[in-house]
């Protein structure tokens, strides 16, 4: 038996399988009523696909939206537009100015959904917290730990929200959105005096605005993903925020002083979503906007040597790697079919094969 070991050889079978799942999501096209089974196919193709495999799909998030858009077009669901606007902590001294906490994001809901889902909504996916019942709110604790509560500065003050510019004379829990609806959720000092405020409005003339970092992946590894981003003027620091997969939650993992950041706990075929939170000096903050990194499976150089009836193939043991992969292929561009896990060793030995048939391997190191 001739074995030969390409030189860097690209995963070919998991680049085919994920390949045709990118071509199924792609067919779906523009979504209409019509569309329903061509995307639970290509969904369900995805769901059938390894976390590495997974990786490669270069149009998931074409997916993701045709399920939503799919979902509006049914009526199952809604989008709405959503603004909190915070003030600092000042008790009843003058007050300085309101901050855009969150701006202007998009929020979907079920329809037939409250003021109260589309704020738990879009305070839990931003990595805020509330105090208080489904119906009225009493305190809202920001990601950097700041919490702005009734009382907090004055008798009079509070959290009120507003619907299309108006505030409605019920609860949050009472009130049921509709498709377009933009809620505004905001504090007042004296909710008998205070209208809805002006967004970033400031009775201050020192006190300067806070602008959000711009973040980009720096890096992708098998095991770390690094992020830098631009200095946000006024910012004395940044709170680094991750959530895995598009769904879960952001939650804090690092503050800093720097420009830029390692992630060094994460997993091979995950997919992971960052965004940078800047913090002034009063603690007030503006988030970036989300980035999104796929650590991918390293591909190693690998020896192939014949021992005794046996075929030997080895390479160089990868620092914090926690296995590797070995797949075989009778083709050098064919499809490879994974044939062992090595999770302790630098090494895989197989047994010689009759045949006479020329057999290609590669190697990847994976973290999990």
């Amino acid at each position: 038996m001739d074995t030969k070991i390409p030189a860097m050889d690209a995963e070919t079978e998991n680049k085919q399988l994920a390949a045709e799942v990118t071509e199924k999501i792609a067919s779906i096209g523009k979504v209409t009523k019509d569309s329903e089974a061509a995307i639970k196919e290509a969904r369900a193709a995805y769901d059938s696909l390894t976390a590495t495999q997974k990786s490669l799909v270069t149009n998931f998030d074409v997916l993701e939206e045709a399920e939503l858009q799919l979902d509006i077009i049914k009526g199952n669901v809604i989008q709405t537009k959503f603004t909190l606007v915070g003030d600092d902590v000042h008790g009843t001294n003058a007050h300085k100015s309101y901050t855009n906490w969150i701006n202007d994001i998009t929020v979907t809901v079920k329809n037939g959904a409250t003021v109260s889902d589309v704020i738990a909504k879009a305070l839990k996916d931003n990595g805020y917290s509330s105090e208080g019942t489904t119906n009225y709110i009493s305190a809202i604790k920001t990601p950097s730990g700041i919490t702005l509560g009734e009382f907090d500065n004055g008798p009079r003050s509070g959290w009120m929200y507003a619907v299309n510019g108006k505030a409605p004379n019920v609860g949050i829990a009472d009130y049921k959105v509709k498709a377009g609806d933009t809620i505004k959720f905001y504090y007042v000092d004296d909710y008998t005096k205070d209208d809805t405020p002006t967004i970033d409005a400031s009775g201050d003339t020192h006190t300067k605005k806070l602008s959000p970092a711009t973040v980009k992946v720096a890096k992708t590894a098998y095991n770390i993903v690094k992020l830098t981003w631009t200095k946000a003027d006024n910012a004395t620091k940044y709170q680094v925020y991750r959530k895995v997969g598009k769904n879960s939650k952001f939650v804090n993992i690092a503050t800093t002083t720097s420009l830029k950041y390692t992630d060094k706990k994460v997993k091979t075929g995950k997919k992971y979503y960052y965004k940078v939170v800047a913090v002034n000096e009063k603690g007030e903050t503006v988030d970036s906007k989300t980035v999104k990194a796929t650590p991918k499976a390293k591909k190693l150089k690998v020896k192939a040597k014949k021992k005794a009836g046996r075929t030997v193939l080895s390479w160089k043991k990868v620092k914090g790697a926690t296995g590797y992969k070995v797949y075989r292929s009778t083709k050098k561009n064919g499809k490879y079919k994974k044939v062992k896990t090595i999770t302790k060793k630098s090494l895989a030995t197989f047994k010689a094969k009759k045949s006479n048939k020329k057999y290609y391997y590669k190697v990847v190191a994976y973290k999990k």
